[in-house]
């Protein structure tokens, strides 16, 4: 065999097929396989045998939760581990020379995980100036978190953690594992990746496994109006599928117009029931928690008596949690998720005019192949809220589009309706937009006039023909690119 590739003849035809050797078998054991040409089968009994120069990859994609039994994000699959069916399957995964990207990049092999979560290669023959070999994962949407990696020397063998950015050498080899890019020494190479150093030919390096687990959820996005002086709450839920610890805090990113008394408190809703009950303390302290457990919390949110009518603010809640068990020596995992709850002054018993403003990056959401979608208003995830939100990140250069929601949630129509904005600073205007469709009873709507490439702050104005009716919504948009 040549880098697995067989070669065969009969009588009439001269025809190739593959044989994938299955891990951990050893050299010199022969092989049967089968090869149907025409309808007719043949056997290739014993023919085929396991040779010195064939070496191996091999290894497991694993859930690596410790719910059932075993540790959390450890990156080592223990007995009874995520219970009978630990394996992931579907899991692409490629053999490389170890360079990320550009010219030098060679991918020797792709392939995907079988049922039980396996995976194995055939090392390049001849390895010629080969002198490094990376395993590759690219985790599926449910199990993106990559926790951890191992491995087993054989049979009995002690198991090895492979802590990640760091070198660690186990039976004559050296082997590196990568969960982030910046982990360590990890720059050079792809994330999420196994280095073996100074392959040999024929070497059988099996059992170099990964851990992965799913992403914990945070719920939900939450808007609502309230009077002047009065409190709203909104109830949260943290659900942890994996180990760790989690703290919370509530930052604001957004009070328009600028307006003092606003105040909020968090509290632990300790049993799940949405409401501030006696005896629920302030929240306080971290929560460790272990796969298939939820922290729920209230956030009170204070408006000030003397607040204008359609006064608001946004408060981003950060859901802080660090992942137990990834940093056996290299750096551990910590992620924070963040939610926007958003209040409101209003009167419902007229009507009036709400103004929601939210910005969503072009740039980097073109190049993420997500684009932002300023028809997509309300939603409770950036998905379903087309990637916009109440604050953004820039680079100079990059292109951001400012959304503009207008409501009436009163009982009465607003008769005139005329939208005034002006363009951030340190940014030039590029265009501006009526975001159809139109509310029912809104005929026309004419976009902000702006003097080409204004820059600095550019004042802009809406001007809507008609009525907007009770409960009636619509959009403007303007776009401006951050100043190089």
């Amino acid at each position: 065999p040549v880098n697995g590739v067989i070669v065969g003849c009969d009588s009439t035809n001269r025809f190739r097929f593959t044989l994938t050797v299955p891990p951990g078998v050893g050299i010199g054991v022969p092989l049967t396989s089968t090869a149907t040409l025409n309808g007719t089968t043949s056997e290739f009994s014993n023919s085929v045998v396991v040779g010195a120069l064939d070496g191996q990859i091999a290894g497991r994609v694993f859930l690596d939760t410790g719910r059932l039994a075993g540790t959390a994000n450890n990156g080592i699959l223990e007995a009874g581990e995520a219970g009978t069916s630990p394996g992931i399957a579907g899991v692409t995964m490629r053999m490389t020379n170890c360079v990320a990207s550009g010219g030098g990049r060679v991918v020797y092999q792709t392939g995907t995980t079988d049922a039980s979560g396996n995976y194995a290669f055939a090392l390049p023959n001849p390895l010629g100036a080969v002198t490094e070999i990376c395993v590759e994962e690219a985790n599926l949407a449910a199990t993106p978190v990559s926790t951890g990696a191992s491995f087993v020397g054989g049979t009995g063998a002690p198991v090895t953690a492979l802590a990640s950015g760091l070198s660690t050498a186990v039976l004559g080899t050296t082997y590196r594992y990568c969960r982030n890019t910046g982990d360590g020494s990890c720059g050079a190479q792809t994330a999420d990746s196994i280095r073996i150093q100074s392959p040999v030919q024929g070497g059988q390096y099996f059992n170099l496994n990964f851990g992965d687990v799913p992403e914990n959820a945070w719920v939900a996005n939450a808007t609502q109006e309230t009077t002047p002086g009065n409190v709203v709450n909104y109830a949260h839920r943290f659900s942890a599928l994996s180990g760790g610890t989690v703290t919370f805090g509530a930052v604001v990113v957004a009070t328009t117009p600028a307006f003092t008394g606003w105040s909020n408190t968090l509290y632990a809703d300790t049993n799940c029931d949405g409401v501030i009950n006696a005896g629920e303390p302030i929240l306080s302290g971290a929560f460790t928690l272990i796969a298939g457990q939820d922290v729920c919390i209230i956030v009170r949110h204070f408006t000030p008596p003397s607040a204008p009518f359609n006064a608001q603010q946004a408060l981003r809640l950060d859901a802080t949690f660090t992942w137990t068990n990834t940093a056996p020596a290299g750096p551990g995992l910590i992620t924070t998720y963040s939610r926007t709850d958003l209040t409101i002054v209003s009167d419902k018993s007229g009507g009036g005019l709400r103004l929601i403003k939210e910005v969503c990056n072009l740039t980097v959401q073109a190049a993420a192949g997500l684009p932002c979608d300023a028809s997509l208003a309300g939603g409770n995830t950036p998905a379903t809220n087309g990637y916009f939100d109440f604050s953004n990140a820039g680079q100079p250069g990059e292109t951001l589009r400012y959304r503009v929601v207008y409501s009436n949630p009163g009982s009465t129509p607003v008769t005139t309706v005329v939208i005034n904005d002006t363009t951030p600073p340190f940014t030039t205007y590029l265009a501006s937009a009526c975001a159809g469709p139109l509310p029912q009873t809104i005929s026309a709507c004419t976009p902000a006039t702006v003097p080409p490439l204004c820059a600095g702050t550019c004042a802009m104005t809406w001007t809507l023909t008609g009525p907007l009716q009770s409960s009636g919504q619509g959009i403007v948009t303007f776009d401006v690119q951050i100043t190089p």
